[in-house]
Parts: structure tokens; sequence; C-alpha cells
């Protein structure tokens, strides 16, 4: 560490920025303040820059398009409902963010192009979780997004009711018929 207590690299500052979308995200200023001093700690300085979700969208392609001009990005996902393909989108080459898509991370391969076409047409179960189990790989390896947390889905409901279909998004949320359908 520096006399300023942040740490040196390579002969530079661990000093960065960390774009961070801010609307509808209550849990946001509270996550960016634990990871902040967190990073304090180890001597990384970690300045938040929040914005809505299309200036954060902007700001990650760069005026550019070339994903330049900033350190990390920090978002909170909605959760997904009971179908994988929900997240496809955000890994897909063809839909990075600057071309008007929402590939925030800028990631891009076309095996994952070519299982994410192949799993959407597969009748089988069990195919397509090996397709997604492949996409999940291909992901995790290169880092293009790291998760810090997940965070518990609690529900409470009243005992004579059945039929309902957890997800990560919980029983009724708009991504999953299913609990809909099969509630009684």
């Amino acid at each position: 560490k520096g006399a300023d207590g942040i740490r040196m690299a390579n002969g530079h500052k661990m000093s960065y920025t960390v774009l961070a979308i801010s609307t509808n995200n209550p849990e946001l200023s509270r996550e960016a303040q634990l990871v902040q001093q967190a990073a304090a700690k180890v001597g990384i300085q970690l300045t938040f820059k929040p914005m809505d979700i299309g200036a954060w969208s902007s700001a990650m392609a760069g005026s550019d398009n070339k994903w330049l001009g900033w350190d990390f990005a920090f978002f909170t996902p909605e959760a997904a409902g009971n179908d994988p393909a929900y997240f496809d989108s955000e890994f897909i080459c063809s839909n990075l963010v600057s071309e008007g898509g929402l590939n925030i991370s800028a990631f891009c391969s076309k095996k994952f192009d070519a299982l994410d076409r192949q799993q959407s047409s597969e009748t089988s179960q069990a195919a397509r979780v090996s397709d997604f189990a492949q996409m999940q790989r291909l992901v995790h390896n290169a880092y293009p997004i790291i998760v810090l947390d997940y965070r518990d889905m609690v529900e409470v409901w009243n005992k004579p009711w059945t039929g309902y279909v957890p997800s990560s998004a919980g029983s009724y949320n708009e991504r999953s018929k299913w609990t809909l359908l099969d509630v009684h």
C-alpha cells in the first residue's frame, strides 16, 4: 500500500471507477457501500458512479463501442423465472449493448451462440439441460461477470392453497406462468 492507503499494482494505483445502475435498485447503495468498504480494507479504492440504466448501458459500450473508459460495472439483475433461456441474451454475440441489445458483458463466443440456437429447438429436456450446462461452463470460464451474492427468496402463503411453483423470481412473477395456472 502507498502512503494514502491505496495499493499499487505494476506501478499503478488500484483506484477504479465502478459504473452502477441506480434506478429501481434500492439495494444498490448498501451493496455498493459494503463492496467499497471491503475493497478499502485491502487497499483498493472504488468510486461508484450511479446512473440510470440507459446511461449505464451507453457508458458500458463507450462512445466508440469498444467497451473502454471504465473499470468495473455493478448491477443487480432481476431474478429469472423457471426457464434458463431468460439470461441467454446477456451473452449472445449479436446482442451487444452497443448494438442496442442486452449483452452487457461484451462476452462473445461462437460456440455459446451455436449452443443457444441448439437449445432453443431441443425437444428433449435432458438435451436442453446438457446444452445449458455447456453454455454455463463457457461463461464461467471466461469470467465476463462475477457474481457477488445470491439472494434468498422468501415466500409465505396460506396452507390450504396448493400448486405453487417456486422459481428464483418467486412463485408469482412476470416470467413464469406456472403458479398462475396451477394454484388452487
